[in-house]
């Protein structure tokens, strides 16, 4: 059930130059309960109110203790949450949204695809697949500008322990010299060299507008059923 909820901000670490994650913990123990793929509306309760709220994805696992977002510093909102102490305080309202996978299926077979920030919530699904028994073959395919923009880049060996799920990670722009995953965008070819048939899988897309769409109109024109592709748009 949706609810608000005072969150007390406990710590934050940067993933890149530009993101970081910030975890909240319930100022008086009360705690909500969500999915991946949920996401919260966040704001200020101090003078800072009058900034409206944002919404944001969750990137913890519901099995994990505190609420971690995690955020790009872009706008006067997030310059704000950037540079706010632990121990503010902040107004959650969760959960919205819908989760990404509802029936946990085992039988099915899951390609995540995620640009830039977008990356977030797939955080959630993969460390929730970790922790339960909900272990589906799932393909993670991350579509980052470069090394220095990889975010969790210090978590995904650990994240992918005892969970049926791997990581194709790409640069769209600059690789290092001795990189050794994929280049470019996500495109049809890249799903097919490691899906091999693509209708036998259920995606998600989450990124940016351009990114999600195209996507979903070339699945669709490979063959994919509409309703086997999930959208989210980043803005």
């Amino acid at each position: 059930m949706v609810g608000r909820y005072r969150m007390i901000l406990r710590r934050v670490k940067e993933e890149t130059s530009t993101v970081r994650s910030f975890f909240f913990t319930p100022e008086a123990g009360e705690r909500f309960t969500f999915k991946p793929g949920h996401f919260v509306n966040l704001s200020f309760v101090d003078e800072r109110a009058s900034l409206g709220h944002r919404s944001f994805s969750i990137s913890s696992s519901p099995t994990e203790d505190a609420v971690r977002l995690t955020i790009r510093r872009v706008g006067r909102f997030t310059t704000e949450l950037f540079e706010a102490e632990p121990g503010t305080a902040f107004s959650m309202l969760a959960p919205l949204g819908l989760p990404y996978i509802r029936d946990e299926d085992p039988g099915k077979k899951y390609v995540l695809i995620a640009g830039g920030t977008g990356i977030a919530p797939f955080r959630s699904l993969i460390k929730y697949m970790q922790d339960t028994s909900f272990k589906p073959e799932t393909l993670l395919f991350y579509s980052a500008r470069s090394s220095e923009d990889i975010i969790f880049h210090d978590e995904w060996d650990g994240l992918l322990v005892h969970t049926n799920a791997r990581l194709i990670i790409t640069l769209t722009r600059e690789a290092p010299a001795d990189w050794q995953g994929e280049r470019g965008h996500v495109d049809i070819p890249m799903l097919r060299k490691y899906a091999g048939r693509l209708e036998d899988w259920e995606y998600v897309l989450c990124g940016p507008p351009g990114m999600v769409d195209i996507l979903a109109s070339e699945l669709e024109a490979a063959g994919v059923p509409r309703r086997q592709v999930k959208r989210e748009r980043w803005t």
